[in-house]
């Protein structure tokens, strides 16, 4: 039976390390391969938003938004040399754009409302203190998904 794997992903070498531990480790032929990204919106100051606004705010927030774009775009290119290097045959990029909730939670809706099987990611290995008061995406998925979740650890610095 095919399986929908769902590896978030983003610049980062976290999710090139768990594509890659995917593909080498799990992947099976009839996989269908959904590369996920999740937009993130850059915040905008709440004063730049109101009758007080100052277009140069606007305009920053603008060049930030198009720089993300870019990165996104990098990011495509990246995984569909990786694809092609892997030679898989069912890949696509889903490229969430939703601006409400948080990456890990879209990751969690996404994945259980698109028939996803397991979802395979990255971390990047903060410690419990740090992970404690910023979050972390990978946990939050662990916590709250309810499909099976791999998680693929940093690389051991020696």
């Amino acid at each position: 039976m095919a399986r929908t794997i769902l590896i978030p992903i983003d610049l980062s070498e976290h999710s090139k390390r768990a594509f890659s531990f995917f593909v080498d480790n799990m992947y099976r032929p009839g996989d269908k391969v959904l590369l996920f990204h999740s937009v993130e919106m850059p915040t905008m100051p709440a004063f730049a938003a109101g009758p007080q606004s100052s277009s140069g705010a606007v305009e920053a927030w603008k060049r930030m938004f198009d720089a993300h774009l870019r990165e996104v775009e990098k990011l495509k290119e990246k995984f569909d040399r990786l694809i092609e290097e892997k030679k898989l045959q069912q890949a696509e990029f889903v490229i969430d754009d939703r601006t409400v909730n948080l990456a890990g939670e879209r990751i969690c809706q996404y994945s259980q409302e698109n028939g996803v099987s397991m979802i395979v990611m990255g971390t990047r290995g903060q410690g419990l203190v740090r992970r404690t008061i910023l979050g972390s995406v990978s946990d939050f998925v662990l916590h709250h998904s309810r499909l099976p979740v791999t998680v693929v650890p940093p690389v051991e610095k020696k």
